[in-house]
This record gives C-alpha cells, structure tokens and sequence, in this order.
C-alpha cells in the first residue's frame, strides 16, 4: 500500500490510503501520521479527511491497528471519503470496538470538509 498525507491550510489533515492494506504498511503510515497526532490534545484533536477511493482490502493485522488507533482521543472527527463495502464494513467495527462516533462516511470531500468545519463534537 501506498499512502499521501499532507496538512490542509484549513488545519485538516487529508489522507489517502492506495492499494492493498498490510500491517508494515500501517506501521509507515502510522510513522507518518505520529507528528501530527503530537501536535494535537484531546482538546484540540486532529480533523482527518481520509480518501479510500483507491483502497484494496485490509488485513486482519491492520484492521486491529485502526481499530486501536481510533481509542485515541487526539482523534476527532476522521471523515472518510470513497468507501466501499468492505471499508464501511470497517469502520462500523472500528466505531462500535472504541466506542465513539467521530467517524462518518462521505462520497465527496467536500460534504466531509463541510461535516468537520460545523462543529460536531467527538
């Protein structure tokens, strides 16, 4: 898997995830995200726009990553944008194992920037 990760001027962190997920994946993905997620506070968490338009499965290994990363509250509101049935699938698992709601689906990023900017908590 390859991955894009850059910081929006709007203070949102875009994301995209392109190939088949493995665990060594996750874990660079993860090393690219960590300065980010250093930076942000429960207070202040980190918006995150992730595309997975070009997404292929996801192991079992990095299926539990998202899932433990998802219980950190420097998380908030992670839109995800381009999800096929087997990432929706994901994500409801990784809602319901951290048990927050700071997770939502979106078929374009503009509806996803739109859903960060209006102030919903997570």
């Amino acid at each position: 898997m390859a991955h894009e990760i850059k910081m929006g001027k709007d203070g949102i962190l875009r994301a995209a995830l392109v190939g088949n997920v493995e665990k060594a994946d996750i874990d660079l993905f993860m090393k690219d995200l960590n300065p980010f997620l250093d930076a942000a506070t429960e207070e202040v968490p980190l918006s995150l726009v992730t595309d997975t338009n070009r997404t292929g499965n996801y192991s079992s290994a990095a299926r539990k990553v998202f899932t433990q990363f998802n219980h950190d509250r420097r998380i908030g509101k992670t839109a995800v944008v381009g999800a096929d049935r087997t990432t929706r699938v994901l994500m409801h698992i990784v809602q319901r194992a951290s048990k927050r709601d700071n997770i939502k689906l979106f078929d374009t990023e503009e509806a996803a920037i739109k859903w960060i900017k209006n102030g919903h908590k997570s």
